[in-house]
């Protein structure tokens, strides 16, 4: 699995780029979208109304977004409550979800790097555009320069976004250019989110190290790594002691027919595969290079 946070400028066009993601093949999670849910939970009004009085909530009974953004983008104190109140729980349910996909994720988070980042993100794009493109996309809000502005000086300026940034994309173009700029994102992402990990066990460590070295001249897997089994004392219990050599291969699940016919071919010598999904990628996003000069 491969989880992309994905953040930027106000009106930058986060939900456009993820939108692209999501027909691409990603499983997209929308901070703003769990943020709109847990406003329907009774507690989370019921805090609402005694911090600000029930002014904040609609006759339906539902919070009244508007009344809220007015309070809270007008008192440094009043956002800081409302963050350290709404956010933990936003994020908490956003990693429960995502917990139960696979492969390929996008989390659409507007303050990814301003309340941290998260460790179930992998690898962070920070989106941006210029004042005049956010400011005719948010006509519709109503929202003119000066809106932009005092909301943005809630957030942490672009400068230092950037900087934290794996990715930064420009999001000026027209949206087709924009979705072909994207395709080596898109790609590598695909490829990352392949990853899993495969055991073989092998009689010796010699037979061992030389499979994983013949693996990794023929490019079939990333990195190999080999366990010897102590006899006497071992605290890998999954590991059978007639087979006290054990092979960690990783390479990606398109690749993992290949080995198994390869070993099977060359070497008869084995109890069985094991093949579990990567969680987190980490380090192994090295062997997808990103061209930065397309994104």
């Amino acid at each position: 699995m491969l989880v992309l946070g994905v953040t930027g400028d106000v009106g930058a066009g986060k939900s456009t780029i993820t939108d692209i993601f999501r027909k691409s093949g990603a499983s997209v999670i929308s901070a703003d979208a769990v943020t709109h849910e847990k406003w329907h939970d009774p507690l989370i009004l019921k805090k609402a109304v005694q911090r600000w009085g029930e002014e904040v909530i609609l006759p339906d009974g539902s919070i009244n977004a508007n009344r809220v953004a007015s309070i809270v983008f007008s008192d440094r104190n009043e956002y800081k409550w409302l963050c350290q109140m709404l956010h933990p729980l936003v994020r908490e349910e956003m990693n429960n979800r995502i917990s139960r996909l696979s492969r390929w994720v996008v989390a659409e988070i507007p303050l990814l790097f301003e309340n941290g980042v998260p460790n179930w993100i992998d690898e962070t794009m920070y989106i941006s555009a210029s004042i005049e493109n956010r400011i005719k996309r948010n006509s519709h809000r109503g929202w003119d320069e000066a809106e932009l502005k005092r909301r943005e000086s809630f957030l942490l300026p672009p400068f230092e976004k950037k900087k934290k940034a794996d990715i930064v994309l420009d999001n000026d173009m027209p949206l087709e250019e924009q979705k072909d700029r994207l395709g080596s994102v898109i790609q590598r992402c695909r490829d990352a989110a392949d990853l899993c990990k495969v055991e073989v066990r092998f009689f010796s460590k010699d037979i061992a190290v030389q499979c994983g070295c013949r693996l990794l001249e023929r490019k079939l897997v990333y990195e190999a790594d080999v366990f010897v089994t102590n006899n006497l004392r071992t605290e890998r219990t999954d590991v059978r002691s007639d087979y006290p050599a054990t092979l960690t291969l990783y390479t990606s699940e398109s690749r993992y027919g290949n080995i198994k016919e390869f070993i099977e071919d060359s070497y008869p010598y084995y109890s069985g595969f094991f093949q579990t999904e990567i969680k987190r990628p980490g380090t192994f996003l090295r062997y997808f290079p990103l061209d930065v000069g397309k994104v």
